[in-house]
């Protein structure tokens, strides 16, 4: 594994849960534990022991004062279009009842559509 490299990271943004968890760290170090070493020597150690660089540790402690840890933001699906079972010429049939409608001036609604063009019979959509 290459230096500087972290084991199961991916290249996956760092929640503001691991990024809490990783600023408690030092903390714990310097009071309970390592009383009389200095900051960056915790650091050291505190990247050693989460498995986060002394440079991401910095960056969170730099956000934390700036107002707070954020997350980033989740990954939205996007979903499949609603209408792929209607093919070019459907669609221009579609197109053409729409602006009957225009040039009449009506609103086009399901009902008006289903009652004018298909004169009762059920529709396909």
């Amino acid at each position: 594994m290459a230096e500087g490299t972290q084991p199961g990271r991916n290249g996956r943004p760092y929640s503001s849960g691991e990024k809490a968890m990783a600023l408690r760290v030092p903390d714990f170090f310097r009071n309970e534990v390592f009383t009389t070493k200095t900051e960056t020597e915790l650091e050291i150690i505190a990247s050693k022991t989460t498995g986060v660089s002394v440079r991401s540790l910095a960056r969170f402690k730099k956000e934390m004062k700036e107002g707070g840890l954020h997350s980033p933001p989740k990954k939205r699906n996007r979903g499949s279009p609603v209408l792929d079972s209607v093919d070019s010429f459907d669609e221009a049939c579609i197109r053409r009842i729409i602006l009957a409608f225009y040039e009449k001036g009506e609103i086009p609604t399901l009902k008006k559509k289903h009652l004018d063009k298909n004169k009762g019979s059920p529709s396909k959509f």
